[in-house]
C-alpha cells in the first residue's frame, strides 16, 4: 500500500510541476524541457520595462571546479533585429579582477565585449560579467539574445576547455 501511495505522490507532483501561471499581459521567458545543467556562462532577463521598451540582460560567469579561470574575455552576444543596445556596465566579476570592460555594437544585433587589462594578470572568478540595457521596437513580439560560439572566449586557451555556454535567451512579449 505505501508502493503504490509513493508512486501516486511522485505522479501527482511531477503533473503540478509542469503547470504554470500564465499573465497574458506580460513578457515570458521560453522555456525549454531540457535536462538541467550549470553552463558556465549564463543570460538573465532584469529589469524588463515594458513602458519605456527597454530589458536589461545579465551575462554570469560560473567556471567548474577544473577549469581554469581567464585573465581576459572576448564575448559576442547576437541579438535580434527588433534590438538596440543602449548601454553596457561592468559586473562584479569584472571590477573584483580589475579589469576593463569594453563594449562595441560590430554591426547590428553583434555586440562584442572585451575584458582585459595590461596592467595585470588577475582572473576572471564567478560572478556577473556585465549588464547590457537594451531597447526594442514598439510591435515586438519575440525578443532574441545568444553567446555565439563560433571562437574562444576566454584566454589563456585552457579557461575555454569543457566551457558549457547557455540556451539563446528568449523572450515573448504577449
Amino acid at each position: 500500500m505505501k508502493k503504490y501511495m509513493l508512486i501516486i505522490c511522485v505522479l501527482l507532483l511531477s503533473l503540478l510541476g509542469s503547470c504554470t501561471l500564465e499573465n497574458p499581459n506580460s513578457i515570458q521567458q521560453e522555456e525549454k524541457n531540457t535536462i538541467e545543467v550549470d553552463e558556465n556562462i549564463s543570460l538573465y532577463a532584469e529589469d524588463i520595462n515594458e513602458d519605456k521598451q527597454t530589458i536589461s540582460v545579465l551575462v554570469k560567469y560560473n567556471p567548474s571546479l577544473s577549469q581554469s579561470t581567464p585573465r581576459i574575455m572576448e564575448l559576442f552576444l547576437r541579438t535580434s533585429n527588433n534590438m538596440q543596445l543602449m548601454s553596457g556596465t561592468a559586473g562584479e566579476a569584472v571590477e573584483k579582477s580589475g579589469k576593463e570592460f569594453i563594449v562595441q555594437e560590430k554591426e547590428s544585433g553583434i555586440i562584442r565585449t572585451v575584458v582585459y587589462a595590461a596592467s595585470n594578470t588577475n582572473t576572471i572568478e564567478e560572478g556577473v560579467i556585465g549588464t547590457y540595457v537594451f531597447s526594442y521596437t514598439p510591435d515586438a513580439k519575440r525578443l532574441v539574445a545568444e553567446i555565439l560560439t563560433d571562437k574562444p572566449i576566454f584566454a589563456p586557451e585552457a579557461a575555454n576547455e569543457g566551457l558549457l555556454i547557455c540556451e539563446p535567451l528568449v523572450l515573448n512579449i504577449n
